[in-house]
């Protein structure tokens, strides 16, 4: 199956509403269909000044306060990246062509320069669109040009190179393939040099044109030290089968197991940067929600440079916002990432090291466990109330008995018990007869 670009040059101002579709892509490549192999992608002339609606769901600008990226390298496998882009001018290195040699700092698919945009796009005036951390630098590795299938060992030469350029995140930006003995190596040393490698959990295109292959091409994201994540759309549902349903008549994708899966972030309808110019495009992906995930890990990593890269996984698993179902979920892993609560959050177990101003996160409870702690809380309070109401009674009991004198010792401090007060029939009266006369 040839890996192609899936694009639509934005021609109009596009408008984002929460579970519709997108509306206002126009001249291009229809949304959803692929260019002719050989043909780059249209130059990008025009701008949106809509926030997009990914860009909404994740807020990363909310962590902007705390840090930006600044220092990190991200590393973007895929068809290269387009250095001269406006919003990614200056941070684009050189990088590196492994497909074919030379250096990968431009883009004629256009997908690689897309997904680097999500992980480091600067915001400008006049454009919605931003990274997910403008402070980072993006290093463009070549693994696959558009009409190419990525390979095992492609993708292995790809993450050997990502990790002797400095990158500390690698966001694999091309489709699964099948893993080979060369591609298990180059991750584990990648991890053994505390590099977070982020891909998608499936090959999405299985559910448009479905094949036998499908269920073989799970890697790198199968490797257990790699954040896989799965897509979702703008109402939170996954995109593509990771939950292993039948992809169509004819295939074996029914009888596969699922993907495993870490964390969701947004795939479908999507707006980034195009090449060649100032504008912006959409376009869908998996691909592109793991650049989502790889750009919060590069906040992450920049924020708190003594987490290793397997604590920065778990912490992008612990900080992710819930489902509302026991997790880890088939289709969204353990939830959406939450560039916020992944940078400020602190975890459990975990101290804040004096950062300021880092929040305390509570412990995560499973969905159908909930419901029994509010229940166990309730009668906790209402305990409580029942037990504070007796006591009260009980004191106020007492002081009315002695008259609301001091108890259990005499004015002296000797320890005697006062002795009971005597009656005046002469003031008890004046005090009836005051009474009287003022009423309170």
């Amino acid at each position: 199956m040839p890996f192609s670009v899936r694009r639509a040059v934005v021609a109009v101002p596009v408008l984002f509403v929460a579970g519709a579709p997108l509306i206002g892509v126009g001249v291009g490549a229809a949304a959803g269909t692929a260019p002719r192999i050989g043909r780059c992608a249209e130059p990008a002339a025009d701008r949106s000044a809509e926030t997009p609606w990914a860009q909404q769901a994740l807020a990363p600008g909310r962590a902007w306060n705390l840090t930006r990226g600044e220092g990190i390298v991200v590393a973007v496998l895929g068809t290269g990246t387009d250095g001269d882009v406006p919003q990614l001018r200056g941070r684009v290195r050189p990088g590196r062509d492994v497909a074919s040699g030379g250096r990968a700092d431009d883009d004629c698919a256009g997908s690689g320069t897309f997904a680097a945009g999500i992980v480091a796009a600067r915001p400008v005036p006049g454009v919605g669109f931003a990274g997910v951390a403008p402070g980072a630098t993006v290093l463009p590795v070549r693994v696959a040009r558009d009409g190419e299938e990525p390979t095992a060992t492609g993708l292995a030469a790809g993450i050997d190179a990502a990790v002797a350029g400095g990158a500390k995140v690698i966001s694999v930006a091309v489709p699964p393939v099948a893993g080979n003995a060369r591609l298990a190596r180059a991750v584990a040393d990648a991890a053994a040099r505390d590099v977070l490698l982020v891909a998608p959990a499936l090959d999405d295109r299985a559910a448009v044109a479905p094949d036998r292959d499908a269920a073989s091409r799970r890697h790198p994201a199968a490797y257990p030290a790699v954040v896989a994540v799965a897509g979702t759309d703008q109402a939170g549902t996954p995109v593509g089968a990771a939950g292993g349903a039948p992809a169509g008549p004819g295939s074996a994708a029914g009888d596969r197991p699922a993907a495993r899966v870490d964390l969701a972030a947004p795939a479908a309808d999507l707006v980034g940067l195009g090449v060649r110019g100032p504008g912006q495009v959409a376009d869908s992906g998996g691909e592109y929600a793991a650049a989502y995930v790889a750009g919060t890990a590069a906040l992450v990593r920049a924020y708190r440079p003594e987490e290793p890269a397997a604590q920065v996984k778990r912490r992008l698993l612990d900080t992710a916002t819930r489902p509302g179902a026991r997790v880890p979920d088939p289709g969204v892993g353990w939830g959406t990432v939450n560039p916020v609560d992944a940078v400020g959050a602190v975890i459990p177990g975990e101290r804040a090291a004096g950062r300021a101003p880092s929040v305390a996160l509570p412990e995560r409870v499973p969905a159908d466990e909930r419901a029994v702690d509010r229940a166990l809380t309730l009668v906790m309070v209402v305990s409580g109330a029942v037990v504070v109401v007796g006591v009260v009674a009980a004191v106020v009991r007492s002081g009315r008995g002695r008259g609301w004198r001091p108890g259990g010792r005499d004015a002296a401090g000797t320890g005697r018990e006062d002795p009971p007060p005597q009656r005046n029939e002469r003031g008890a009266q004046q005090l009836f007869d005051s009474r009287e006369r003022f009423p309170s």
